[in-house]
Protein backbone atom coordinates (compact mmCIF):
# COMPACT_ATOMS: atom_id res chain seq x y z
CA UNK A 1 0.00 0.00 0.00
CA UNK A 2 1.32 3.14 -0.97
CA UNK A 3 -0.27 6.38 1.45
CA UNK A 4 0.92 10.05 -0.01
CA UNK A 5 1.16 12.49 3.12
CA UNK A 6 1.13 16.40 3.03
CA UNK A 7 0.85 19.06 5.40
CA UNK A 8 2.01 22.83 5.50
CA UNK A 9 2.22 23.75 9.23
CA UNK A 10 6.01 23.02 10.68
CA UNK A 11 7.27 23.39 13.67
CA UNK A 12 9.30 20.85 15.77
CA UNK A 13 5.78 19.41 17.41
CA UNK A 14 4.55 18.63 13.98
CA UNK A 15 7.72 17.24 12.13
CA UNK A 16 7.84 14.73 15.19
CA UNK A 17 3.90 14.18 14.87
CA UNK A 18 4.52 13.43 10.82
CA UNK A 19 7.52 11.00 11.70
CA UNK A 20 5.35 9.21 14.19
CA UNK A 21 2.41 8.62 11.46
CA UNK A 22 5.33 8.02 8.50
CA UNK A 23 6.29 5.39 11.67
CA UNK A 24 3.01 4.01 11.80
CA UNK A 25 2.45 3.56 8.26
CA UNK A 26 5.63 1.67 7.39
CA UNK A 27 5.29 -0.90 10.88
CA UNK A 28 1.99 -1.63 8.83
CA UNK A 29 4.10 -2.29 5.69
CA UNK A 30 2.47 0.73 4.00
CA UNK A 31 5.14 3.03 1.96
CA UNK A 32 4.96 6.71 2.88
CA UNK A 33 5.00 9.40 -0.28
CA UNK A 34 5.40 13.08 1.08
CA UNK A 35 4.56 16.03 -0.36
CA UNK A 36 7.19 18.53 -1.48
CA UNK A 37 6.08 20.93 1.48
CA UNK A 38 6.86 18.06 3.51
CA UNK A 39 10.50 17.48 1.89
CA UNK A 40 11.98 20.69 2.60
CA UNK A 41 11.44 20.03 6.62
CA UNK A 42 11.59 15.92 6.65
CA UNK A 43 13.87 15.14 3.94
CA UNK A 44 15.18 11.27 4.94
CA UNK A 45 15.20 9.62 1.77
CA UNK A 46 11.61 9.57 1.00
CA UNK A 47 10.21 9.62 -2.13
CA UNK A 48 8.21 12.90 -3.01
CA UNK A 49 5.28 14.51 -4.75
CA UNK A 50 4.26 18.11 -6.03
CA UNK A 51 1.66 19.31 -8.43
CA UNK A 52 3.95 18.89 -11.52
CA UNK A 53 4.84 15.05 -10.84
CA UNK A 54 1.40 14.19 -9.76
CA UNK A 55 0.47 10.91 -7.21
CA UNK A 56 0.75 8.10 -9.55
CA UNK A 57 -0.49 4.66 -7.74
CA UNK A 58 -0.99 6.67 -4.10
CA UNK A 59 -3.56 4.00 -2.28
CA UNK A 60 -4.77 6.94 -0.15
CA UNK A 61 -4.18 10.64 1.11
CA UNK A 62 -3.15 11.89 4.42
CA UNK A 63 -3.89 15.40 5.13
CA UNK A 64 -2.25 16.48 8.52
CA UNK A 65 -3.22 20.08 9.61
CA UNK A 66 -6.89 21.62 9.50
CA UNK A 67 -9.76 22.43 6.93
CA UNK A 68 -7.43 24.80 5.11
CA UNK A 69 -4.55 21.75 4.70
CA UNK A 70 -7.21 19.73 3.64
CA UNK A 71 -8.68 22.01 1.18
CA UNK A 72 -4.94 22.29 0.20
CA UNK A 73 -4.99 18.91 -0.49
CA UNK A 74 -7.20 18.64 -2.94
CA UNK A 75 -4.88 19.80 -5.82
CA UNK A 76 -2.46 17.38 -5.32
CA UNK A 77 -5.30 14.69 -5.22
CA UNK A 78 -7.30 16.22 -8.12
CA UNK A 79 -9.01 13.24 -11.02
CA UNK A 80 -7.19 10.78 -9.39
CA UNK A 81 -10.40 10.41 -6.90
CA UNK A 82 -7.85 8.91 -3.78
CA UNK A 83 -9.48 8.60 -0.85
CA UNK A 84 -8.26 11.35 1.61
CA UNK A 85 -7.70 11.43 5.69
CA UNK A 86 -7.82 14.35 7.09
CA UNK A 87 -6.25 13.90 10.79
CA UNK A 88 -6.87 17.53 12.57
CA UNK A 89 -3.63 19.25 14.46
CA UNK A 90 -5.56 22.52 14.51
CA UNK A 91 -7.89 23.58 17.12
CA UNK A 92 -11.37 22.81 14.79
CA UNK A 93 -12.17 20.47 11.82
CA UNK A 94 -15.10 20.63 9.86
CA UNK A 95 -13.38 18.63 7.10
CA UNK A 96 -10.28 16.90 9.02
CA UNK A 97 -11.88 15.05 10.93
CA UNK A 98 -9.24 12.35 12.67
CA UNK A 99 -8.00 14.13 15.78
CA UNK A 100 -4.55 13.61 17.06
CA UNK A 101 -5.43 11.37 19.59
CA UNK A 102 -7.37 8.87 17.20
CA UNK A 103 -4.81 9.00 14.45
CA UNK A 104 -3.37 5.98 15.55
CA UNK A 105 -6.59 3.75 15.08
CA UNK A 106 -7.82 5.64 12.01
CA UNK A 107 -4.09 4.30 10.31
CA UNK A 108 -5.09 0.75 11.36
CA UNK A 109 -8.35 0.82 9.99
CA UNK A 110 -6.99 2.60 7.00
CA UNK A 111 -4.45 0.07 6.36
CA UNK A 112 -6.74 -3.25 7.04
CA UNK A 113 -9.23 -1.48 4.51
CA UNK A 114 -11.58 -0.99 6.87
CA UNK A 115 -12.27 2.95 6.95
CA UNK A 116 -15.36 3.96 6.51
CA UNK A 117 -15.53 6.86 3.38
CA UNK A 118 -17.54 9.40 2.61
CA UNK A 119 -18.01 10.25 -1.10
CA UNK A 120 -17.60 14.47 -2.16
CA UNK A 121 -18.23 15.98 -5.30
CA UNK A 122 -14.58 17.53 -6.54
CA UNK A 123 -14.69 20.61 -8.51
CA UNK A 124 -12.53 21.57 -11.50
CA UNK A 125 -12.15 25.01 -13.13
CA UNK A 126 -11.60 25.11 -17.04
CA UNK A 127 -11.06 28.40 -19.03
CA UNK A 128 -8.95 29.57 -21.52
CA UNK A 129 -6.58 31.24 -21.09
CA UNK A 130 -5.33 28.53 -18.79
CA UNK A 131 -5.32 29.61 -15.07
CA UNK A 132 -3.50 27.70 -12.16
CA UNK A 133 -1.02 26.34 -13.59
CA UNK A 134 -2.87 22.71 -13.54
CA UNK A 135 -3.97 22.98 -10.39
CA UNK A 136 -7.87 23.79 -11.08
CA UNK A 137 -9.56 21.82 -8.33
CA UNK A 138 -11.48 22.34 -4.80
CA UNK A 139 -13.99 20.77 -2.55
CA UNK A 140 -15.77 23.66 -1.80
CA UNK A 141 -16.23 26.20 -4.18
CA UNK A 142 -14.14 28.56 -6.25
CA UNK A 143 -15.09 32.25 -6.11
CA UNK A 144 -15.08 34.11 -9.24
CA UNK A 145 -14.25 37.95 -9.21
CA UNK A 146 -13.89 40.48 -11.48
CA UNK A 147 -10.98 42.93 -11.21
CA UNK A 148 -10.64 46.40 -11.90
CA UNK A 149 -12.04 46.56 -15.79
CA UNK A 150 -15.13 47.89 -16.84
CA UNK A 151 -16.23 44.87 -19.38
CA UNK A 152 -18.66 42.09 -18.26
CA UNK A 153 -17.32 38.45 -17.53
CA UNK A 154 -19.28 35.05 -19.16
CA UNK A 155 -19.85 32.05 -17.16
CA UNK A 156 -20.74 28.81 -18.38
Amino acid sequence: MRVAIHSRDFHSKSTRFIEKVIGLLQSSNAEAIISDKIRTHLDKGFKSFDHKSGLKNADYFISMGGDGTLLESVTYVGKHEIPTLGINTGRLGFLATVSREETERALKLMCQGKLKTDKRTLLQLTSDPKLFDGVSYALNDFTIMKKDSSSMITVH
